[in-house]
């Protein structure tokens, strides 16, 4: 058994005491104790699976082919299914003291630092979701939400909001055992504010804030909408959703699907190893896309070297009728209305105007290939 099968069989393991333990409250020590195993079975087992990411990550070869990724998505599928068990058991194990537990309990803490205008805000919480959206633009605001199995852990969690250097930093803190402990931000900013969010399991959801947004989190969904300028999103698993964004984007998922729409500029990059794709609203970008398992769909102009590919579903394409570019398209089978391009045995290839603008690559090993006018 290879090092990734046996971190994923111990990750199923763990996930299903979880739920033998979601089904029997009645002895509220016995949960406890088991649950402090739980937690540190699961640290060990992330520590493993971060060694594991690293050294298959040091493999990689820059200039490999799409040929070479789509034979290297056949290891061990830690890619696509070891993240997701990982992030369900930290998400069943937190969630354990947020349920309707007899021994949970929670407690409210506000924060609030007078600021002038937009300012950067830094939040980092040890584990559970955060949420962020605009408010005055004299202050942020933090409302805390705390949970533990008992009132004496809830003791020992902090929550700080501190200017540092031109950044107000939010930090949520407790000892190394997290013993169920979770906290659920909610957290206003000035508009205009760039966000940087890390969690180490749950979701976050950032909302109008207008600025540039980097997030990232364990295990759980992430949401933007209306960020203005980069956004840089990555989950070990959950899907990826961006709406009306202004700007670039960079997203990863190791499982989960990805939505990006907006007034798309600059790069648009995105990645998931299990899950479909959707880009819309492409403006003078270079998009690259590429999913393990899944259908993409990308609209707008692009241009410099976009590259968008799949190991199993179809990709679809549609771009203006006056693009300058060149297509180089390969499926199984292939279709285009651009009547200047050349369609053959899976195959679309040629040159719009003068080239100019740069070179569309479509690939799919186990799909169709389409090509049409917006």
């Amino acid at each position: 058994m290879s090092d990734a099968d046996d971190i994923a069989a111990r990750a199923r393991e763990i996930s299903a005491r979880a739920q033998e333990i979601a089904g029997d409250a009645n002895d509220s020590q016995a949960l406890r104790e088991e649950l402090d195993r739980l937690d540190a079975e699961l640290a060990q087992l992330d520590a493993e699976r971060n060694r594991l990411d690293e050294e298959l990550g040091g493999r990689g070869d820059d200039h490999a082919s799409f040929e070479d990724d789509t034979r290297r998505s056949d290891r061990p599928a830690w890619t696509e299914s070891l993240a997701d068990l990982l992030s369900d058991v930290t998400e069943r194990i937190t969630a354990l003291g947020t349920g309707g537990w007899p021994w949970r309990s929670n407690e409210t803490v506000d924060r609030t630092v007078a600021v002038d205008g937009a300012t950067p805000v830094v939040i980092d919480n040890r584990a559970g979701s955060i949420k962020v959206r605009p408010g005055s633009s004299t202050e942020v605001t933090v409302s805390a939400e705390l949970f533990a199995p008992t009132a004496q852990l809830i003791d020992e969690m902090s929550v700080t909001a501190e200017r540092e250097g031109d950044a107000i930093v939010i930090k949520t803190t407790w000892p190394d055992l997290r013993r169920g402990r979770r906290a659920r931000l909610t957290v206003t900013v000035p508009p205009g504010s760039s966000v940087r969010a890390n969690t180490l399991g749950g979701s976050i959801n950032v909302k109008e804030t207008h600025g540039a947004v980097t997030a990232s989190t364990k295990g759980g969904s992430v949401a933007v909408a209306a960020a203005h300028g980069d956004v840089d999103l990555h989950t070990m698993g959950g899907s990826v959703h961006v709406t009306d964004h202004v700007g670039s984007v960079h997203a990863a998922t190791s499982g989960g699907s990805i939505h990006v729409a907006g007034h798309l500029t600059d790069a648009v990059e995105v990645t998931t190893a299990g899950g479909s794709i959707q880009v819309d609203g492409v403006d003078r970008a270079t998009v690259n896309a590429s999913t393990s398992g899944g259908s993409i769909r990308v609209q707008g102009r692009l241009v410099g070297h976009s590259r968008i590919r799949t190991a199993g579903g179809s990709v679809s394409v549609a771009i203006p009728s006056d693009s300058q570019v060149t297509i180089d398209a390969k499926g199984t089978n292939a279709s285009t209305d651009f009547s200047d391009l050349v369609t053959s045995r899976g195959r679309v290839e040629g040159t719009l105007g003068d080239g100019s603008d740069g070179t569309i690559e479509l690939r799919t090993s186990g799909g169709s290939v389409m090509l049409s006018k917006l």
